[in-house]
């Protein structure tokens, strides 16, 4: 068997190789492929602060911080009034109509990387890495 700490490079490798392959189709929409996430992330869950969206992304908070700024200064986000500390933040009708893009870009990389596996293989994958990640402890 192979050693399973080669994992954690292959997984580093596969994040790097994504961000490197879809950020010109980002750029194109004005995004790159952290701040397409971020507005996916947005959109999957609603009344969602910036620690949230960190912590579900597994980035940085200051880094999380910085391109949430420039999406509302791009007008593709805003903060919804709250009454805590911590704002939520919510997609602008721009924002929204870049969804279907960030989906679009998203699912063709992970179908042209993942043509080499038939279906049963793939959904072992994605049923893998789902219940890898929702089992994580913080």
């Amino acid at each position: 068997m192979e050693d399973l700490g080669n994992l954690s490079q292959y997984v580093s490798i596969l994040a790097r190789k994504y961000y490197n392959d879809t950020h010109k189709q980002c750029a194109e929409i004005k995004l790159n492929p952290t701040t397409a996430n971020i507005l996916l992330t947005i959109y999957q869950n609603k009344n969602i602060n910036k620690n949230q969206i960190a912590k579900i992304l597994g980035q940085d908070r200051a880094l999380v911080t910085r391109e949430v700024n420039k999406l509302i200064k791009i007008d593709y986000i805003h903060k919804k009034e709250s009454t805590g500390r911590s704002q939520s933040l919510e997609l602008s009708d721009l924002g929204c109509s870049l969804i279907p893009n960030i989906l679009e870009i998203r699912n063709n990389w992970w179908k042209e990387n993942l043509a080499s596996l038939n279906q049963t293989e793939q959904q072992t994958f994605l049923k893998t890495m789902h219940h890898i990640v929702t089992n994580l402890e913080d």
